[in-house]
């Protein structure tokens, strides 16, 4: 017996839960460094920096970088609500 998987329902529902919870640190106020989104995502700086150009900004939520403090940090103008409904 053969099981039909639908790989880009799987791939999307896998990219579900990551791409919330980037979209919910990079929308606060004070956004998120590379280095934060990585940390809580455990995963390494260049895949925080892929995913963000990849599945954020490929989806059309503009994703703004400026350096504060020493650090570049990553941000959105839209409200999480605003971003989850597209």
């Amino acid at each position: 017996m053969s099981t039909f998987v639908d790989y880009e329902i799987a791939i999307e529902c896998m990219l579900a839960e990551p791409r919330n919870a980037v979209l919910e640190m990079i929308a606060r106020p004070e956004g998120a460094t590379i280095g934060e989104i990585a940390d809580a995502m455990n995963w390494e700086c260049h895949s925080a920096r892929g995913f963000i150009s990849r599945h954020l900004n490929h989806d059309g939520i503009e994703v703004t970088s400026a350096w504060v403090g020493g650090q570049r940090r990553y941000r959105t103008a839209y409200s999480l609500e605003d971003m989850l409904a597209e």
